[in-house]
């Protein structure tokens, strides 16, 4: 699973890499700290073999917004997992994200995001190295 983060603070990018690394078949294929930069990567992996399959994308960012990233990459390819993460977790976000598969707060939901990428790879019917049996 091609997996892009979207997130500008180190300490929580450190974390979700380290989490992400037990998940079999995972492999990153982008990082940005800014929605600037994470256009820009997108664009370059369109139609690629490293096209996300996956972005995990911060709402709030140094430049830009993550709100901004997921409605370019939903109205780009819309089958494209995006799960949102927020220190901001309210009603009005929420709202926002609307066309997030998943929306968690950091503080409370954090730990969910290895269980729901999981569930997805094994959902795809693709093996450990990407192919379908």
């Amino acid at each position: 699973m091609n997996i892009m983060i979207v997130e500008d603070s180190p300490t929580v990018y450190e974390r979700l890499l380290a989490m992400l690394q037990d998940i079999a078949g995972f492999r990153l294929v982008a990082y940005a700290d800014d929605a600037f930069d994470a256009l820009d990567k997108w664009d370059k992996l369109t139609g690629s073999a490293d096209h996300p399959d996956a972005v995990i994308l911060d709402i709030k960012l140094v430049a830009g917004n993550g709100v901004g990233v997921l409605n370019y990459i939903k109205s780009r390819t819309p089958r494209t997992m995006v799960i949102m993460l927020t220190n901001h977790a309210t009603e009005q976000y929420r709202k926002l994200c609307g066309n997030a598969d998943y929306f968690f707060d950091k503080n409370t939901e954090f730990m969910r995001v290895p269980e729901v990428l999981r569930q997805a790879f094994a959902q795809s019917g693709r093996t450990v190295e990407g192919t379908r049996p």
